[in-house]
């Protein structure tokens, strides 16, 4: 797939890895609670709108408030851990930064019509100034998502858990989730359902007004989020071998061994070769022990968040900083879910402790690793 052949896999236009595990989520829900007659009926009284899986984080938004009132809670709380923990941030924001451009709309570089590197790549940071933006329109939108989602928490991080437990209604789940969710004869819980990540209803263009989604049919706008899970694998420079230890990889990386690795649940790899979801490949996921209609949600669900047709998916930090900036950038959004400080506070704490480490190493070389990052 051109996100790790172009992007994930290479630093500054030069092949460093080969991929080994993609990442795929889902949204996963409590179908027997979406099911109940009384339920739909007061959530159509109260919305006006049938109770359906969320198409948008803002319907995702209403219907875990809904459920959090009829049950105490309806969400897992985040993954300490400040990837995990800023999962759901960064997917929401995403959908808000930038309109879902298609590959096949795209024209010849130059045209005035088409967007520029800065509004396709820019994310975190702005490839053209190297400077951080986290105080955009899009992370402001996702810092105050999550801290409205805060009361309808519960203690638990798992989201399996949870979800069987009955402390939360519906969740964001990675396949590596999905696979340790209990199975009796192999097959998953029946009364959990799949649906694929949801986009949002806007977007904010490059001076911050707020823009209807290019998919007018179904008023969403969908970005995916990438390099927060997965693996690469690299090869040390001072290894005694590196063919063999290439040849190792690239057997991984392989049609047939990365597809036997995918369909196995303990794994929870996701795609990353374009043959894993150019076509319906519910088969890859069958192990997971959905019946038939729930392969098939989960299937859709991975193939959406792939995205082979879009050329603006966002991706994740990948400076040499990443790892402080992103535990910067948590601390400071559970600040603001904890309602301790308010989402414009949060992201400008985060941000000016972020420019603050950037002072740290000369300008031009913070610009580099941040045009790098991005792929240029």
């Amino acid at each position: 797939m051109s996100v790790y052949r172009e992007r994930l896999c290479g630093w500054g236009g030069d092949v460093r890895a080969v991929p080994v595990a993609g990442e795929g989520y889902a949204v996963v829900y409590r179908a027997d609670r979406f099911d109940d007659a009384a339920t739909k009926a007061a959530y159509l009284t109260k919305y006006a709108r049938p109770l359906v899986p969320p198409a948008t984080w803002e319907e995702f938004a209403d219907i875990a408030e809904f459920f959090a009132d009829r049950f105490g809670t309806s969400l897992p709380m985040p993954n300490p851990e400040p990837a995990l923990a800023l999962r759901e941030f960064h997917m929401i924001a995403a959908c808000y930064d930038r309109p879902a451009f298609a590959i096949s709309g795209m024209s010849k570089k130059g045209d005035p019509t088409q967007p520029t590197d800065s509004q396709i790549l820019s994310f975190h940071y702005d490839v053209e100034t190297g400077k951080p933006r986290l105080t955009a329109p899009s992370f402001l939108a996702a810092a105050r998502w999550m801290k409205r989602m805060q009361r309808c928490r519960t203690p638990a991080t798992e989201p399996g858990d949870a979800l069987m437990k009955g402390s939360a209604t519906l969740a964001l789940m990675s396949l590596g989730e999905l696979g340790r969710l209990p199975r009796t004869g192999g097959a998953a819980p029946e009364n959990l359902s799949l649906t694929s990540l949801p986009g949002t209803r806007l977007f904010y263009d490059k001076v911050g007004a707020e823009k209807p989604p290019a998919d007018l049919v179904r008023g969403v706008n969908f970005v995916p989020y990438f390099g927060g899970g997965g693996w690469v694998g690299g090869v040390r420079k001072g290894c005694t071998n590196p063919e063999a230890a290439f040849d190792f990889l690239a057997e991984l990386a392989g049609p047939t061994r990365s597809a036997d690795l995918l369909s196995d649940p303990e794994f929870g790899f996701g795609p990353f070769r374009n043959e894993h979801i150019e076509q319906s490949r519910e088969a890859i996921w069958s192990r997971y022990g959905f019946d038939a209609e729930r392969s098939k949600s989960l299937n859709d669900a991975i193939r959406q968040y792939a995205a082979l047709s879009m050329a603006n998916p966002v991706y994740a930090p990948r400076g040499p900083d990443q790892a402080e900036e992103l535990a910067d950038l948590a601390k400071e959004i559970a600040r603001s879910s904890a309602g301790q400080i308010t989402p414009e506070a949060a992201l400008a704490a985060a941000q000016d402790a972020w420019l603050k480490r950037d002072a740290t190493h000369p300008a031009d070389t913070v610009k580099e690793w941040q045009r790098k990052a991005a792929g240029l």
